[in-house]
């Protein structure tokens, strides 16, 4: 009997299903995302997901000893513009009171003990952080730092439809674990807009909103409520009013 032929990879796409002793299968996805059949530990994961061969506009994260993936699009006014709108105003808060670096989405984050490496939509830590090693930056293979590891101060969550599970209660519990001090998590899919600051309180979140509204981050050393309104063409705009 012949041997099986196996299929070609697509155009510049690395032919990592053609090992000769194979771990598991490679996963082929919507003919964008192959996991190669070599990731099969956290590390691996991390070694793949850093590489150019892992692609850059699909969110593949390691959460629980599994591999998830979402090759959707982001929203344009539920997902996008908030993010634009918190990065706007939480960008600059964090550079005028010299507190640390906010990032958006596009850098992997990585806690062992929590198990996970994921793109996360925004993160915040603080200078002191970073001097301590509660985060450390991760070079790329080929220049700059591509990762960054440990436990940030804050961490930004947008909801999607493909992403409610994870950001509501699996990625949550994570960073819980992870010692997180605050998950911030955004859901603007709906009329009612749910913003919610989680702090970490002996080991365990809890969000407690003011009684007008507000919800009260440490963190930042403020108050926050995110405030929808519409433009001159009817469509949503967003407002994360600050106070003191």
């Amino acid at each position: 009997m012949e041997a099986a032929t196996l299929p070609m990879p697509p155009i510049g796409m690395p032919n990592v299903w053609a090992s000769p002793e194979p771990r598991r299968p490679a996963v082929f996805i919507q003919e964008s995302v192959l996991i190669p059949d070599w990731i099969v530990d956290h590390e691996t994961f991390r070694t793949w997901a850093t590489s150019a061969d892992c692609p850059e506009k699909s969110r593949v994260s390691f959460i629980g000893n599994m591999i998830w993936v979402d090759s959707s699009m982001e929203d344009f006014f539920s997902h996008n513009q908030v993010k634009t709108e918190c990065t706007g105003v939480l960008g600059p808060l964090s550079k005028t009171d010299q507190l640390g670096y906010f990032g958006s989405d596009g850098n992997l984050w990585t806690n062992r003990e929590a198990g996970i490496s994921t793109i996360l939509d925004s993160l915040f830590f603080t200078y002191a952080s970073l001097k301590s090693g509660r985060m450390k930056l991760i070079a790329g293979a080929r220049r700059g730092y591509v990762e960054v590891e440990g436990t940030p101060d804050m961490i930004l969550e947008i909801v999607s439809d493909t992403s409610e599970q994870k950001d509501t209660t699996i990625l949550k519990a994570k960073c819980e674990k992870a010692g997180v001090s605050e998950y911030w998590l955004v859901d603007a899919r709906g009329f009612q807009v749910r913003f919610e600051i989680w702090r970490l309180h002996e080991a365990a979140y809890t969000c407690t909103p003011t009684a007008d509204g507000w919800q009260v981050s440490s963190v930042f050393r403020r108050s926050f409520q995110l405030r929808r309104e519409n433009d001159s063409l009817g469509n949503p705009r967003w407002n994360l009013m600050v106070r003191q």
